[in-house]
């Protein structure tokens, strides 16, 4: 039986079909189908008979519902006995003797959560069109629907923002032009274009696009666009070069590689450049921390991306860049990072989804020790503006090396090398 069971796949992400040894069965008209697909949403759970009186006549149920519910059960159970798949009745209502797995809605949701841009396309694959095609458009059959479309697209914003992640812009470009006009009220998918088009040299065009969601906004629901948005407009008006990444792994799914270009010639730093070279033997046994300090304009984040290009190769798992600015006026828009905004990149750089990441920040600083654990990988904090903000940021475990920049000398960083400039 279990083997039987194991070859049997139903899909709900599209119209309602039962698959078994690769051949689709007949499941009869469509309320009966609706019994089906409530028992496959909760698969190996009780549904109750109430729930599916409601789903089938949307609260206007004929006299002896419940019977004709048992009816419905019965001729499922003609259908689906073949294949060896069960409906059984409990106290609680209905059960569908089934894994969750072999439904393609839990299918996709388990898949959603993974790292990388692969899973995401594998969720987004066992689409097959509207989801509960050729139902009753009951309330409750609607509601469902509604719900799974909103989780499709945003599975579909996450894998198209780490496609920009990735530095695949070129490829995300199409897709969310797509996704942008067909859900013009949207701001996540208006947003990530916005810096597609950036990134493929088409600023003017985003600019366009920008000011013609702020009107559509306006005049649908008397809204301006969020501050996200309009806090990405201002760094589109003025250039700002970390809306342009540094190039990464072009498989997609490899480690970061985040690091800003390396400085050709860093005269008079020779002797701090192979200070923090040296500093990686020690990795082995703990995380190895570098402080780099100096006042504006010394050369901290040069040297600081100097040595870690010339590090990259034995830190496989990847190289990560995080601007903290530190040093930014309090009344700016962009000023310091708190931690938990850092760890909030950091996470999403290293491939954590968003809708993984918990809102506390000691749960966020946790799951980033866990992602790190094991791991070779070198982080570059960038103008620190104390040592309070780094302590989340730094990995658990051996293996990794942390170069901090700061214009403060962070003195009660724990374990930290310190690292001085001054002009030369």
């Amino acid at each position: 039986m279990g083997e039987e069971l194991s070859r049997i796949r139903i899909g709900l992400l599209g119209p309602v079909e039962v698959w078994h040894a690769g051949a689709s069965l007949r499941l009869g008209p469509p309320m009966q189908r609706v019994v089906l697909a409530l028992l496959a949403v909760d698969a190996g759970r009780a549904v109750p008979v109430e729930r599916l009186v409601a789903a089938l006549w949307d609260g206007q149920p004929p006299d002896r519902a419940a019977g004709l519910v048992q009816s419905y059960v019965s001729r499922l159970r003609v259908v689906l006995r073949p294949a060896g798949l069960a409906v059984t009745h409990r106290p609680g209502g209905y059960v569908l003797d089934l894994e969750p797995g072999a439904v393609d809605l839990h299918a996709f949701r388990a898949l959603a959560a993974g790292s990388g841009t692969a899973p995401l396309r594998a969720a987004l694959d066992l689409w097959r069109g509207e989801p509960l095609a050729g139902l009753p458009d009951t309330g409750p059959v609607e509601r469902l629907r509604s719900g799974w479309v909103d989780e499709r697209i945003g599975v579909l914003e996450e894998r198209l923002d780490r496609e920009l992640l990735a530095g695949r812009h070129r490829e995300a470009l199409g897709p969310l032009v797509a996704l942008a006009e067909e859900y013009p009220l949207r701001e996540r998918p208006l947003a990530l274009l916005l810096v597609a088009l950036h990134r493929s040299g088409r600023r003017a065009e985003a600019l366009a696009r920008y000011d013609r969601a702020r009107r559509l906004l306006a005049d649908e629901l008397g809204l301006d666009p969020g501050p996200a948005l309009a806090e990405l407009r201002a760094r589109l008006l003025r250039d700002d070069p970390d809306l342009t990444p540094a190039a990464t792994d072009p498989a997609g799914d490899g480690p970061p590689r985040m690091l800003p270009h390396n400085v050709p010639d860093l005269p008079g730093r020779a002797a701090e450049v192979a200070r923090l070279v040296a500093l990686a033997d020690r990795t082995s046994s703990a995380v190895v921390i570098a402080a780099i300090d100096g006042p504006a304009g010394v050369g901290k984040t040069a040297l600081a991306v100097r040595a870690a290009h010339a590090l990259a190769d034995r830190f496989p798992d990847g190289q990560i860049f995080c601007d903290l600015r530190g040093s930014a006026p309090v009344t700016d828009p962009g000023a310091a990072l708190h931690a938990g905004a850092a760890l909030h990149a950091l996470l999403r750089s290293v491939g954590v989804p968003g809708h993984r990441i918990p809102a506390d920040v000691d749960e966020r600083a946790a799951l980033w020790r866990t992602e790190l654990a094991g791991q070779r990988v070198l982080v570059v904090l960038d103008d620190a503006a104390d040592a309070a903000q780094v302590r989340p940021l730094v990995p658990g475990t051996p293996g990794s090396l942390v170069l901090v920049t700061s214009r403060r000398r962070l003195a009660t960083l724990d374990g930290a090398v310190a690292v001085s400039l001054t002009g030369t």
